[in-house]
């Protein structure tokens, strides 16, 4: 009987941290899910070979997360317009290098063919050692702030070109 006591005492707080486990790991899936894009976890490999993905990679890709995790459909750098992958790739290591964030924009393609401008922001995972463990970032779709950027641009090389070749009256 006594050892039952015991048993049942030595379960209770090991439930109790199961159940607090759960609880963060539902908050972070709800957070995860109410971004605007996509959350990731990656090796620092050519093909920047996912561990993890958000579900917003849904939203931004057209692939789902099953796809990109662990290249099992494609990886993610074959999404990147071929244009881009290469400085893409020289920031990464350069910021790595430094220990730094980095920020990028290039562009990229989904599974409907459309090409589509993304922003990202990620860094380097450390161990104690300084080895590089995984990059870890977030991705977002910046393609309508980009067409208005455009346009901005468009229109005062317009008035620039207005106002430069006007005749004084």
């Amino acid at each position: 009987m006594k050892n039952k006591i015991k048993s049942e005492a030595a379960t209770a707080p090991l439930q109790k941290v199961k159940e607090l486990l759960l609880e963060r790991e539902r908050q972070l899936a709800t957070l995860m899910n109410n971004l605007p894009g996509m959350a990731y976890r990656c090796k620092n490999d050519k093909k920047w070979t996912m561990e993890f993905v958000s579900d917003g990679v849904q939203a931004l890709t057209g692939y789902s997360a099953t796809e990109l995790v662990g290249n099992d459909k494609l990886a993610y750098s074959d999404l990147i317009h071929p244009q881009d992958l290469d400085e893409a790739w020289e920031q990464v290591q350069a910021s790595l290098k430094q220990h730094k964030p980095f920020i990028l924009n290039y562009r990229l393609h989904k599974a409907t063919n459309e090409v589509c401008w993304v922003w990202e922001h990620g860094q380097g995972v450390f161990d104690s050692q300084n080895k590089l463990l995984a990059l870890e970032g977030f991705v977002v779709d910046v393609t309508e702030q980009k067409r208005v950027e455009e346009n901005l641009l468009k229109s005062e090389k317009k008035y620039r070109n207005i106002f430069e070749n006007i005749q004084d009256v």
